[in-house]
């Protein structure tokens, strides 16, 4: 069965830490469309959607901001419609967008993470991924 609306519709959503999976239906819609804003402070977020894990496709929809990434996020989605944050208000987190992977700031994993085999995830050289020995 399809659905044709998104998993997680709110005015502002704020993400603190822990597991989320957002599953949007078809015709555009989103796993996780914030109205307003949306803030991720750490967690592994999953979202995925008709066009956009986060966002909407639906013509003349109205997307939020996303005001923060930090605390070790790492999201995995399919496609980001509202801009990201920029400067202190951007990592430390793992961004993969479409299985291309962008750090920001050097990473401590909270959570045991499994990407897919195609996925690039790109580190420079002033960057680091720390893997606790207990997770």
């Amino acid at each position: 069965m399809s659905s044709s609306s998104d998993a997680i519709v709110a005015g502002t959503i704020n993400i603190s830490g822990g597991i989320i999976i957002a599953t949007g239906g078809s015709e555009g819609t989103g796993g996780i469309t914030p109205l307003v804003k949306m803030s991720i402070t750490g967690g592994l977020v999953t979202a995925t959607g008709y066009a956009y894990g986060i966002g909407s496709n639906w013509a003349g929809s109205t997307n939020g901001i996303i005001d923060v990434i930090s605390g070790n996020a790492i999201i995995i989605t399919r496609g980001i419609r509202p801009a990201l944050p920029i400067g202190g208000s951007m990592g430390p987190a793992i961004i993969i967008n479409n299985n291309n992977g962008t750090m920001y700031d050097s990473v401590t994993l909270q959570q045991n993470v499994t990407f897919v085999p195609s996925t690039i995830l790109t580190i420079t050289t002033d960057q680091s991924i720390t893997i606790p020995s207990v997770l």
